[in-house]
């Protein structure tokens, strides 16, 4: 199954400074051969029969050990991406959809931190 990998936090320097050549060769080294890196921006599309939580704790743990920074990690299917950018509630005509950013949780947010969002949110 194809899985994209979400790194939270990766900085070009600094604290959470992770190379993108080293990432990718130490995923290749440890179970993830087809492994791939997207620019310096943390994202990476790899293929595994591994469960999103399995994945996510091995590629963290292998950061952590041989790297060095402790970053969240986010997996999501091609598939949960595209569905994410299909319903963007915001999308209007013309916009340009090459240049779409958005956000994505670890988790479920409690109905509190949804109310916090949409107070502090001019679009919501």
């Amino acid at each position: 199954m194809i899985h994209l990998v979400f790194l939270r936090g990766v900085m070009p320097s600094g604290k959470n400074r992770v190379p993108m050549k080293q990432l990718q060769e130490l995923l290749r080294d440890n179970s993830y051969p087809d492994a791939r890196t997207y620019l310096h921006t943390g994202n990476i599309i790899l293929t595994t029969e591994k469960e999103a939580h399995e994945l996510a704790t091995h590629i963290h743990m292998l950061i952590i050990t041989q790297i060095g920074p402790d970053l969240g990690i986010i997996i999501r299917t091609p598939q949960e991406v595209q569905s994410l950018l299909a319903n963007n509630p915001f999308q209007r005509p013309g916009d340009d959809l090459k240049r779409v950013f958005f956000s994505m949780l670890s988790q479920q947010p409690t109905e509190e931190e949804i109310r916090i969002i949409r107070a502090n949110s001019c679009c919501l």
